[in-house]
């Protein structure tokens, strides 16, 4: 029994509030619209606040249960650091994202949302790619975890990781 209710227990999925999401997607952060097996799934992006197109830096964040990308908007508000850009995952079945979440579909989610973010700043391969950083709390820890193994990775930083 509770093998069937796995899911539910884990994944805790919701929309965004409408007033929220305008307030921060267009002023602040870039809606990063791709697909992937699960179907629509829109990432943000927030470049560097020096107003450089491609940051040096790039933090991927992955959020925890029950949370959404654009709720981590407070913290990221706080760094005024130039040449730092800050990529926000939403997990299928989250915020705008359609499809239903699990460790297969939120990695294939992120590897296209960071795909996209490089074809948006004009970068592929090795060639003007910034170096890359995790943020992952809770749930999104072990998902930054997964992200890593791919990914030639320079900071991760796990908040609440869960067992």
């Amino acid at each position: 029994m509770l093998a069937l209710l796995q899911h539910k227990l884990i994944y805790h999925p919701r929309p965004y509030d409408s007033y929220e999401y305008a307030q921060l997607v267009g002023s602040e952060f870039e809606e990063i619209r791709y697909r992937t097996s699960e179907g629509e799934q829109v990432a943000f992006y927030r470049p560097p606040t020096a107003g450089a197109k491609t940051p040096e830096f790039l933090w991927v964040f992955f959020s925890g249960n029950a949370s959404l990308a654009l709720n981590w908007a407070w913290l990221i508000q706080q760094a005024e650091a130039p040449g730092v850009g800050f990529l926000l995952i939403d997990y299928p079945g989250y915020g705008q994202c359609e499809g239903t979440a699990s460790p297969k579909t939120i990695l294939e989610s992120a590897e296209q949302g960071l795909q996209e973010t490089w074809a948006l700043l004009g970068v592929s391969g090795n060639t003007g790619t910034p170096a890359l950083g995790v943020f992952g709390h809770s749930l999104g820890a072990a998902t930054g975890l997964q992200f890593a193994v791919r990914h030639p990775l320079r900071k991760v930083v796990l908040i609440a990781p869960f067992t």
